[in-house]
């Protein structure tokens, strides 16, 4: 950000990083990957950024939320969102995939330029527990906790007797539904060695089969 940048890309990045500081995040918290990180980006390559701080990244999604709402970022046109989902691969409709995308605020275009934000935390938990796979699963269930939606792995309260957590290892499905929202979920079945049940999406990147969908939203 202290030098001179000829690379279109790279001067598209600085610029998004000026809006965010603008909006009150520090450019410590931010971190670049893909293409960028490496140099061998090229004019039609996306920006990719991570933010280190939960607290950053969820101001950064507001941030983006309100530049879209002033016109200083643009939505994605429906060839990116298109080419989004071709990439994926996931068991949605196009429609339901972009339903549930454009309601994160997680990527957006600068100057048409696309990019998307994730969120690098620190550890979930303390103690790690170990799980067997028991199957394919379907249910309906309504979420009761959010919080780490957007995390890797992202994960997923439910309000059901025996199985209360979804968690996803697919980007697809980061930030896919709110606390109080009824969802649809498909998954793995696993079962902890302390008889802990969850959901697991997200098997492989594609995540064949596997998916949450919201059925009412908040």
């Amino acid at each position: 950000m202290q030098h001179d940048h000829n690379d279109e890309i790279e001067r598209k990045l600085c610029s998004l990083l000026d809006l965010f500081v603008a909006h009150g995040l520090r450019v410590q918290d931010i971190g670049v990957t893909g293409s960028l990180l490496i140099g061998a980006q090229n004019r039609h390559s996306d920006i990719d950024l991570v933010f280190y701080r939960r607290e950053a990244f969820f101001k950064a999604r507001a941030a983006i939320r309100q530049l879209l709402a002033d016109g200083t970022l643009q939505t994605l046109d429906p060839a990116l969102w298109k080419d989004a989902y071709e990439r994926r691969g996931c068991s949605l409709t196009f429609e339901e995939f972009l339903w549930h995308e454009q309601r994160k605020f997680n990527k957006a275009a600068i100057e048409h330029t696309k990019f998307d934000i994730s969120l690098l935390a620190g550890a979930q938990r303390a103690t790690p527990s170990h799980y067997r796979k028991h199957g394919s699963i379907t249910l309906e269930s309504r979420l009761t906790e959010d919080r780490y939606s957007f995390d890797y792995p992202a994960r997923y309260g439910l309000a059901h007797p025996s199985i209360k957590e979804v968690v996803s290892y697919t980007a697809t499905y980061a930030g896919q539904a709110r606390k109080g929202e009824m969802i649809e979920v498909q998954g793995q079945l696993e079962i902890s060695a302390q008889g802990q049940q969850r959901i697991v999406v997200g098997t492989d990147r594609e995540a064949p089969g596997e998916f949450i969908k919201v059925l009412t939203a908040e």
